[in-house]
C-alpha cells in the first residue's frame, strides 16, 4: 500500500510539473472538471421499488482564483451557474430561464481565498478534515485514479454496518474531492430504505478554462439580491458547527 501511495504522489507531482503555465496565486493548477452524480433509492415503497437518477455538473478554476460551479442541462451544456469572481470579491448567479443575473458579495467564510491543504500536505490530511471530525474518523484505505488523476482514498464506516462514506482526493489539485460515495443499505427487516449517492469526475482538463464560463450572457438583466441568509451569517461566526458532507 505504501508503494502505491508513493507512486500516486510522484505521478501527481509530475502532473503538476507539466502544467505550471496556469496556476492560481495560491499555486493550485487551473482546471475544468465535469462531474457525474448518480443517486439510487432502494425499496422506498417496497422491495421492487428501485429508482436511479443521473445528473452532471461542471467545476472550473482559473488563474486569478475565480471559480464556476454549474449544473449541466440535458445536452450537457452550461446554462445556470454560480461564479465567484475573486478579483472583485463578488459572486454572481446566472438564471438562464429568466435571463437574469444576481450579484452577491462574497461570503466572508465560505468564499475565503485559502487552500484546502498546505502545499506540503501530500497525504491530504487537511483536505479530509473538511469532511467532519465527529467519530468514527476517516481512515486511509489506498490509492486510485479518477478520470486519470491519482487520488488518495479515505473511508469512514458508520456506527452501523449499513452506512459508509468514502472520499477520493487529488493531491495534485489541492486535495479536491474527485469522487465521493455515500451508501446506506436497507434494513434487513425492510422497514427502512437504502440509498447510494456517488459524485465522480468523468473528465479533468488542466489549463485555463473557457472565458465564457465566467461571463454574463448578453441581454441578461441584473436583479437585486434577496435578504442574506441568517443561517449563513450564523455559520460564518461559528464555523465549528458546520460539517461538510
Amino acid at each position: 500500500m505504501l508503494a502505491g501511495m508513493v507512486s500516486t504522489l510522484l505521478f501527481g507531482i509530475a502532473l503538476q510539473a507539466q502544467n505550471t503555465d496556469c496556476r492560481t496565486p495560491l499555486g493550485v493548477p487551473c482546471y475544468t472538471i465535469e462531474m457525474r452524480q448518480t443517486d439510487w433509492m432502494l425499496f422506498k415503497e417496497g422491495i421492487t421499488d428501485i429508482s436511479r437518477n443521473v445528473s452532471y455538473s461542471l467545476l472550473a478554476l482559473r488563474s486569478d482564483g475565480s471559480t464556476v460551479d454549474a449544473p449541466l442541462d440535458a445536452q450537457r451544456k452550461v446554462a445556470d451557474r454560480s461564479v465567484l469572481l475573486r478579483p472583485t470579491n463578488r459572486r454572481l448567479s446566472v438564471d438562464a430561464r429568466k435571463r437574469q443575473v444576481t450579484y452577491w458579495k462574497a461570503h466572508p467564510y465560505y468564499d475565503r481565498n485559502v487552500r484546502r491543504s498546505e502545499p506540503t500536505d501530500h497525504v491530504c490530511a487537511g483536505g479530509i478534515s473538511h469532511y467532519g471530525s465527529a467519530p468514527p474518523a476517516h481512515t486511509f484505505i489506498g490509492t486510485d485514479r479518477v478520470a486519470g488523476i491519482p487520488v488518495l482514498v479515505y473511508q469512514k464506516a458508520g456506527m452501523s454496518w449499513r452506512w459508509m462514506h468514502e472520499v477520493a482526493m487529488a493531491p495534485s489539485l489541492d486535495c479536491l474531492a474527485l469522487r465521493t460515495v455515500r451508501r446506506h443499505l436497507p434494513s434487513l427487516l425492510g422497514d427502512e430504505p437504502g440509498s447510494s449517492h456517488i459524485i465522480e469526475a468523468i473528465s479533468v482538463k488542466l489549463g485555463e478554462p473557457s472565458p465564457e464560463l465566467f461571463a454574463v450572457p448578453a441581454g441578461y438583466r441584473t436583479v437585486t439580491p434577496p435578504e442574506p441568509s441568517k443561517m449563513l451569517d450564523f455559520l460564518s461566526k461559528y464555523p465549528q458547527v458546520y460539517i461538510h458532507r
